[in-house]
């Protein structure tokens, strides 16, 4: 990956390092670092202009963890719950400099494709597509 991406990886990362943190004190298990490394390389390599990609990939980012969390409210209601609202906040604050109603369309689309998954019994995020989604995404808003 060229040096600038892998710069916009690592400033994404110092955004959500807070959430982490979060994550860690709430003694839940992290989520896999090269399955988040993975999202975040997607997203930033999806996006063909570089005006939003920070921005692009940090929502990416923060949708996929939101998504990890939910699958993990059996074990932890509430906290689970807390973590996920506050990257759906991080989420919604990072689309907005994207300013793309097709973008809040296409992934709240994904999100009723991926609800309606989970209740017939999906107990993993599926996360190639997912990968897929957050290509076709960029390409689809011109990013």
């Amino acid at each position: 990956m060229e040096q600038r991406k892998q710069q916009i990886v690592t400033d994404v990362c110092a955004l959500l390092e807070d959430g982490f943190s979060m994550w860690e004190r709430f003694g839940l298990k992290l989520p896999d670092e090269k399955e988040c490394q993975e999202v975040l390389r997607c997203a930033v390599c999806a996006c063909k202009k570089e005006r939003f990609t920070k921005e692009y990939a940090a929502a990416c980012q923060c949708f996929f963890l939101f998504r990890k969390l939910h699958t993990i409210t059996e074990i932890s209601p509430e906290t689970a719950t807390l973590l996920g609202d506050y990257f759906f906040s991080r989420f919604s604050s990072f689309l907005i400099p994207v300013d793309s109603t097709r973008l809040i369309d296409l992934f709240s689309e994904y999100l009723k494709q991926d609800a309606k998954e989970s209740a017939w019994g999906a107990e993993e995020f599926d996360t190639d597509r997912y990968l897929q989604f957050v290509e076709n995404a960029a390409e689809e808003i011109g990013l």
